[in-house]
């Protein structure tokens, strides 16, 4: 099974969809591994007028699949995961051309990471999201947080990383985080139909305009420290002991099922 789809909707419209539904679309190895080489076809695109990252299954990601990074317990070990896709993200926030996400269910952890590499976050009612990485005894591992600063107010994105508090998307709106609120997919295309309606040049320019200026500056060393940081974090006691939990908690759900 792909963990990564990937169709043309309309021309110069791309769409990738995370597919590990069971799993929440959970980022693993395999799902790292189909993000680079995806990145690999578009980054250099000379037709592409926008992507569009959507998750299968109600879900849109639910982070690091924690039963598969598990296994990781040292700084270095950890590293070989975060290091990856922190430039994944980097690579995402940093493409082209327009990028949205569109958070048809859950965006957590990780998921909220891939979702602020967007420059839009378009979401379905009532959907949470929130970056609970504090919970876990950690900080955010794939440059999320250097990303979130650069697209709320600081003080907004302070409360989002030290709370660890899950907000619907209402609340997200009303805060910066999500741009537009929406229960159809045909609703997104019509939010986004002003901007598809422009030829591909402008888009460009615009796109490079904002990678170019201050905001953008030294982001990529920024995120890299960022998942060092994690590293750190990730192989103390607290946070081993916390994936411990949370992966008997919902094999115990699971056995109640």
């Amino acid at each position: 099974m792909k963990v990564l789809l990937k169709e043309e909707v309309q021309p110069g419209v791309l769409v990738w969809s995370l597919n590990r539904p069971r799993r929440k679309n959970a980022v693993n190895w395999s799902l790292i591994t189909a993000f680079q080489e995806a990145l690999k076809e578009i980054e250099h695109s000379d037709s592409t007028k926008m992507l569009i990252i959507r998750g299968e299954g109600g879900a849109f990601c639910a982070g690091g699949d924690l039963q598969a990074f598990h296994a990781l317990t040292t700084k270095e070990e950890a590293e070989t995961m975060l290091i990856p896709m922190a430039d994944v993200i980097y690579r995402i926030a940093t493409l082209p051309f327009p990028t949205v996400a569109y958070l048809d269910g859950p965006a957590v952890g990780g998921g909220a990471e891939l979702a602020t590499a967007c420059d839009w976050r378009v979401a379905k009612p009532k959907t949470k999201l929130g970056f609970i990485q504090a919970k876990l005894h950690l900080t955010t591992g794939w440059g999320g947080g250097a990303l979130l600063r650069r697209r709320v107010q600081s003080s907004i994105a302070m409360q989002m990383l030290m709370s660890g508090v899950i907000y619907d998307s209402e609340q997200a709106n009303r805060i910066g985080f999500v741009d537009y609120i929406t229960g159809k997919w045909d609703g997104l295309l019509e939010w986004l139909e002003p901007v598809l309606n422009q030829s591909y040049e402008p888009l460009i320019r615009y796109k490079q305009q904002i990678l170019t200026s201050n905001q953008f500056k030294g982001l990529r060393e920024e995120m890299k420290r960022e998942a060092k940081q994690c590293a750190l974090l990730w192989e103390r006691e607290a946070h081993l002991l916390a994936v411990e939990e949370f992966i008997e908690t919902k094999r115990h759900q699971r056995r109640y099922d």
